[in-house]
């Protein structure tokens, strides 16, 4: 992984694509080698986490605005986190948003 002063332009970063993987982390922008799938066969919790993550993703799409509303509402401002990363992550089961953000 390399840090960058800035990233490239979009069209560079679409030329690249498929060689190199550029993104944000922590403010910083970096580039590293595009990933690729292992070669190993999954192994059965990666399989149902997959699975988890792909009905919570529908699940996000899908939501009515009423409970947008109550997501965005108990929300607290200035945590770095938006309304989805807590829908998803409740929606794995037991874990960081229990108590921190009750939607009852």
């Amino acid at each position: 992984m390399v840090r960058l002063e800035r990233l490239p332009d979009r069209n560079t970063i679409h030329a690249m694509r498929g060689v190199v993987d550029y993104c944000v982390w922590k403010g910083q922008p970096y580039a590293r080698k595009w990933p690729r799938k292992s070669e190993q066969p999954r192994k059965p919790g990666e399989v149902r986490s997959s699975d988890l993550f792909r009905v919570t993703v529908k699940m996000t799409v899908g939501l009515p605005p009423q409970v947008l509303d109550i997501y965005k509402a108990r929300l607290p401002s200035g945590v770095g986190e938006t309304w989805v990363d807590v829908q998803r992550a409740t929606a794995r089961g037991p874990g960081r948003y229990d108590l921190a953000y009750p939607l009852t």
